[in-house]
């Protein structure tokens, strides 16, 4: 984590899954290198998870921005989204009135905003896959002490078998040599890449949510 420099850019990368939105603020800092300043993860209600996808994923945004408000009110900042359609908020081809009010709380703060690929915004989309403290991310080292080890459920056997179902294409990638994000390890789905630029590497393991049982 890292204090915030007044005057300097802000990067703000959002994410939303079926039950919860997650965010993480960071900055550069003098040499280029990424800086965590803040993280956000928040719970849907009932009512949220039955929206459509794109209303979740522009919920992520109004939920950061109320939050970060101290930051982010009259600062230049980016906005990284993995959502593509995200990209006409602010244009006539975005047709949602739900959408189209939130895209004027969001013009207030005057952000660009920017497509990132899922693969590529993994910070964001694992602090919006928290459900609760046994889901998420899990040391490989942790895992590996008590094969039988039951994590949110599942032992080692069945989690392969859970990440297989949910995270079939981080699977597929893993196995190929070109992947820089996702490895197999130990027989199961790990993430290679680091939460945040400077962090401490260790094999971290992708845990699925309940859903995927």
């Amino acid at each position: 984590m890292a204090y915030p420099c007044v005057g300097r850019p802000y990067k703000l990368y959002t994410d939303a899954c079926d039950y919860a939105v997650g965010a993480i603020l960071v900055q550069d800092d003098e040499n280029g290198v990424e800086r965590p300043i803040h993280y956000l993860s928040h719970q849907l209600t009932d009512v949220q998870k039955k929206w459509a996808t794109i209303e979740k994923e522009a919920y992520a945004i109004i939920y950061a921005l109320t939050k970060l408000r101290p930051y982010l009110y009259g600062a230049e900042f980016t906005i990284y989204t993995d959502h593509k359609p995200l990209r006409s908020l602010f244009t006539s081809e975005m047709v949602n009135t739900k959408i189209q009010r939130w895209a004027i709380m969001i013009a207030e703060y005057g952000p660009q905003i920017e497509y990132r690929k899922g693969k590529h915004n993994v910070r964001a989309d694992m602090l919006s896959r928290i459900r609760n403290a046994g889901q998420g991310v899990a040391s490989l080292k942790e895992i590996q002490r008590t094969p039988d080890i039951v994590i949110d459920g599942i032992n080692q056997t069945e989690l392969k078998g859970a990440q297989k179902v949910e995270y079939s294409p981080e699977w597929e990638d893993a196995l190929t040599e070109e992947s820089l994000d996702y490895s197999i390890s130990g027989g199961l789905l790990v993430i290679d890449s680091l939460p945040y630029q400077g962090a401490d590497y260790e094999d971290r393991v992708v845990l699925p949510t309940r859903d995927s049982e």
